[in-house]
Parts: C-alpha cells; structure tokens; sequence
C-alpha cells in the first residue's frame, strides 16, 4: 500500500469524491434526502454507509486526504489476521493460511484499494466477520439470539458500504435454506431488507430509481431490450470477462507493464493465467466437500448479480478476494497433491515407459514451489508499485488542488452548473453544482447507441443542464480526455470561450456564452482588443485596447507568474481615472471583475518577478458597446 498510495490521488475515481460530499452532507445534518453539494440526493448514488464511516475523520481532519485514506489502510491491515483466523477457523494449515495471506498482501487491487478512499477495504473486513457470525448463527439453538442479531445486522451494513452486497446477503438466505433453517433465512431475509428499506424509501421519496440513480443510468444506457435479452447476450458476456480477464487479473495479473506485454515470458504468464479459474474451481469442490458453509452459495449469488452488469472487472471480484485467493491455494495445493497419486495409476505399462524418470511425490512437490515462485511470487513482487488500473509508473488524475480546479473554484457563485464527466469530484473541489447531460450524450454515441458528434445535440444537453462552464479532462486515464468529442466542439464553436488550459491532466476550462447558454449578453472582448506585449526588468505585460469603451464584467488569468515574483495584477484604463488596479494575486490564477456599468478603454496585466515572468490565458468577458 505504501508504494501505491503515491500513484492515486482523491478525487481521481469520482466515487472516492462522492463519498467524502457524503460526509460532509452528514456532519452538517443531512438526512437520506439531503442533497450534497453537487446537487443530488444523500441516497441519489451510494447507500450511505462507508460516507458515515468517513464522518468522524472528516469532523476532524476535514477533507484531509491522507486522513481518509488511512481508513482503508487500517481496514487492509486488520483483515489480514482477520483472514488468518478465519481459514483456520475451516481447518486450513499454516502453509496454506500463510499462502493466502501472501497472495492479499501482493494483491495489486487490495493494495490500490487500501490507498483509496473507497469502501472495498471496510467491506471485506465486515464480510469475514458477517460469514464467521453466520456459521456460529447457524450452529446456534437460538432463532433471535445476539449472534442472530450480528448477522442480520452485517448483512444490512454490506449493502449500506456497497449495493452489490444484495447478492451476497442472497446467497446466505440460499445457504440457509438448504440446511433446512427456513426459519433463520426468513429472518435473515426479513431482517437485512428492513435495515435497507429506510434507503429504498428515500429514494423513492426523491424520485430516484430504487436501485440508485448511477446503476439505473449505467444499466439504461448499456442494456436494451427485456429480461430474456439480457440472460441471453449479457450474462454470457459477462461470465466470459470475469472468467478470461477479471479473475486472472485481480489474483495474477499479466500482460501490463512493468510486467511483459510480449515475448515468451509474457506469453508463459497470459498461460498461467488460465490456473487461477481452474486452480479456484477445483478449491471451490474442495471447500464444499470439507466444510458446505454458506461461503460457496454467497460467491455463486454475487457471481450471478455481477454477470448483469455491462462492465466485469477486477473491481468486482475484490469484494470476494479472500475467499477467491482461499480457493486458488486450495485448488493448487490439491493438484500438487493428486497429480502423482494419478500417475502412480496409470497403466502399468505406461509406468514401464515412464521407468527410472518418474518423478517422484517429494521432486514433484518441490518442482511445484519453485514453479509458485516463479509463476507467482515473482511477478507480484515485480509490479508491486503498480495501481491497479494504470501501467507500471503512472498515476491517476490531481483534480484536488489543480489549477483548473481552482479556477473553477473562484468563477462564478456556487448555484452555477459546471459541466463536467466527474460531477462529484467537481463539486468537491470547485462547491459549484454539476451536470453531465453532455458527457452522456457523447459515450452514447461512442457506444453506437445514439446519434454522432454532433454540434446542436451536445449544445441542447448542456442547454437542459443550464450549465456555465464547461471541463474536459484526461481524468480517467492519464492521456486520454474524457471527451474528446466536447473539446473538439468547444474549441471551434462561438458558445464556448477558452479560459484555461494546462498540462495538468491536460484539462480546459470553458465558459459558455452567447445566445442560448446561460451568459446569453456575454461576449469575449479579448478576441476583438488590439493586443501588445512589453517587458523589462523581469515583468512582462499584456496590454488589450479596444477602440471605444467597453463594459467588462469578468477577466480571467490563468498560468501567470514567475519562479521568484511579486504575483499577477490586472489592471484597467478608465475614462478621467487613468490606470486603476482591479485585482491581485501571488498565485497563477485569478479572477477580477469591475464594478456594474463602467466602461473601459485597456485592460493591462502585469506579471512581476525574475527567472522568465509569463502570462498564460486571459480572457475579458463583458458587453461591447
């Protein structure tokens, strides 16, 4: 975890962004409906229990990063002896304890997760003590006692951290039924759903789809047609990337750098891929014939909930690692141990032409941990500074504290609607109001499901959101803009004005303006001013002269300043006042307005200061005359 932490920052997974306004929601006092600072509801997206857990840090650390993060640090510390005691609670030996407990801790999802501040963490450690409750519940003569009541009460808090805990909590109510403990699965059924229905209420009370209103667009967007449809075309799929890339890739990932994406040790390593659902399979058989507890029916439910879901990935398989990483070294240790029972059977005449080269049961055991060394250990260890979701050496997006985001923070007033593909993070780290109608608009269409890029139909979507400004980013992947569709619109159409653009996940901000957005008077006077340029002394000015007043009401500067200088200042030529100083700043961006109805000639800014002053992006917004 501490040589993966570096490569994330909050905000960079928009969910991580959502819980942490979650929080803030409620240490303000905001109920199930309360809506966040991006304008939703409390309930519109996640249930709200890992942004409870997150309240008490953000009571006192506020949105201190590194404070939320050891959240999951901690929960990824704790399950490991967790899971120690519950394998042998199952009757595993050290050696296998130990195995599985080396697997977790080179896990590069389990890592990226325990640097996060995401829910996965705390939900695996809720998980163990929810399976462990169970099995004591269900050797327990009581119906209601208190270990009745812990299980029903873990289940009800795996849905509250994550939604797709529903599977899980069925699959238990499935386990118990078939021990015959109708009355337990009834309870357990009874009691989780109404723990949950305070949250089905609120949605319903808010108007929003009793699965959540991410997982009803998601699944909208992705899936036509009824139920039949998509046992027939998803769950196939589905059940096709969780077996060839999801499992494989969150247990023994292969193909991504630093790790080889060719030649013969990639190739050996895509092979041995193939082990982890063979190896888990054959764990599985082994688990249900020693123990037949409710781990099995739980996996199997949460499998059958996940294959409807359009994307498979390593992220779904995490929530059942443990138990997944448990299987692989059951299911390898019980190859290890039938491969030479089953060579001593063959055959005696093959034995005959095996002769003096059989191998024998110790040689064959021991060509096996060399092989787990090889095959295993090794390439975790190898991309063991790896974020899951990136290459070798990249990181994620630094939305919090970027210039784009603090400029965004000092346009404009809080009710105005910024347009933008990761509307909790936006909204964390600007406090404007988001909207993504644009954005949707585009992935329709790079999914084949709506129209192409098209000028009118992403100026109407941002039209319907009212929005102001407008952000595009590589904010998922480093170097890919999230749309790069918005940009190519917003950089060529007279609605939108280009306020700043930055290296720094190589992001613009825009302003819309013009007839039909929401600055409908708004012009850019910067484009028609007579520009020049001085510098001496290690100052460099710009200097815009319009030929008649003009009436300016914004004026933005971004990417000014020098490695050693006084900071930026903006200045404004007036009738009968000469050069009058409207804003300063000893910071790269900022944002000055003048007062209602004053009419300039010039607007000149000044960056002070040595080693190379300069002035990136400015823009004066306002009326011609």
């Amino acid at each position: 975890m501490a040589l993966v932490a570096p490569h994330y920052h909050v905000g960079s997974f928009d969910d991580d962004a959502a819980y942490v306004l979650g929080a803030n929601a409620l240490t303000h006092g905001a109920g199930l409906t309360g809506l966040l600072a991006d304008g939703r509801p409390l309930v519109g997206y996640y249930p709200p229990g890992f942004s409870a857990l997150l309240a008490p840090l953000v009571l006192l650390f506020g949105d201190n990063g590194l404070a939320l993060r050891m959240l999951s640090a901690a929960a990824v510390l704790a399950l490991l002896p967790l899971t120690w005691w519950y394998l042998g609670r199952r009757g595993l030996g050290d050696w296998s304890r130990a195995a599985v407990l080396a697997l977790l801790a080179l896990n590069p999802v389990l890592a990226t997760y325990g640097s996060m501040v995401m829910a996965e963490a705390p939900f695996l450690v809720l998980l163990i003590c929810w399976l462990a409750a169970a099995e004591r519940w269900q050797r327990s003569p009581r119906l209601a006692g208190p270990v009745g009541l812990v299980t029903i009460a873990a289940g009800g808090g795996l849905i509250l951290l994550k939604q797709a805990a529903v599977g899980l909590v069925v699959g238990l109510v499935v386990w118990m039924a078939l021990r015959g403990s109708y009355r337990r699965a009834l309870s357990a059924l009874v009691g989780t759903a109404a723990l949950v229905a305070p949250i089905l209420a609120a949605r319903a009370a808010a108007g929003i789809p009793l699965a959540g209103a991410r997982y009803s667009s998601e699944l909208g967007t992705f899936y036509h047609g009824g139920l039949v449809d998509r046992l027939v075309h998803v769950v196939p799929q589905g059940l096709d990337q969780f077996v060839v890339s999801a499992l494989p890739q969150a247990l023994l990932p292969s193909g991504v750098p630093p790790l080889p994406v060719s030649g013969p040790v990639a190739i050996i390593l895509s092979l041995w891929g193939w082990s982890v659902p063979i190896f888990c399979a054959a764990g599985a058989a082994v688990w249900i014939r020693h123990h037949r507890d409710a781990a099995v029916t739980v996996v199997i439910a949460y499998l059958a909930e996940v294959l409807v879901y359009p994307f498979v990935n390593e992220r779904r398989v995490v929530l059942v690692l443990p138990l997944v990483a448990a299987w692989y070294v059951l299911g390898g240790g019980w190859v290890v141990r039938t491969v030479p029972l089953a060579a001593q059977r063959l055959p005696r005449v093959r034995r005959r032409q095996a002769g003096a080269h059989r191998v024998r049961p110790g040689a064959w055991r021991g060509g096996a941990a060399v092989a787990a060394v090889l095959l295993i250990v090794a390439p975790l260890v190898w991309q063991l500074p790896r974020d899951y979701l990136f290459m070798g050496g990249q990181s994620s997006s630094r939305p919090g504290g970027s210039p784009y985001m603090a400029l965004l923070a000092r346009l404009g007033r809080p009710g105005d609607v910024v347009e933008t593909d990761y509307l909790s993070t936006t909204a964390l780290d600007t406090g404007h109001l988001t909207a993504s109608s644009a954005f949707a608009a585009t992935n329709a269409y790079v999914t084949g499901a709506d129209h192409g890029c098209s000028n009118p139909v992403e100026l109407a979507a941002l039209r319907a959101d009212r929005a102001g400004f407008l952000l595009v980013a590589a904010l998922n992947k480093p170097g890919l803009i999230d749309s790069p569709c918005l940009m190519d619109l917003a950089s060529t159409s007279p609605w939108a004005v280009r306020l700043l653009r930055t290296d720094v996940d190589m992001a613009s901000v825009f302003e819309l303006i013009g007839p039909g957005t929401v600055h409908p008077d708004l012009s850019d006077l910067t484009a028609g001013a007579a520009k020049s340029a001085t510098g001496a002394g290690g100052a460099t000015e710009l200097t815009w002269t319009w030929p008649a007043p003009v009436t300016v009401e914004q004026v933005s500067v971004a990417g000014a300043g020098a490695p050693s200088g006084s900071g930026v200042v903006v200045q404004e030529l007036r009738p009968g006042h000469g050069w009058v100083t409207v804003a300063s700043a000893p910071t790269a961006n900022l944002v000055a307005s003048s007062p209602a109805g004053v009419g300039i000639r010039a607007l000149r800014v000044v960056s002070a200061g040595t080693g190379g002053a300069r002035i990136g992006d400015v823009v004066a917004l306002g009326r011609e005359p």
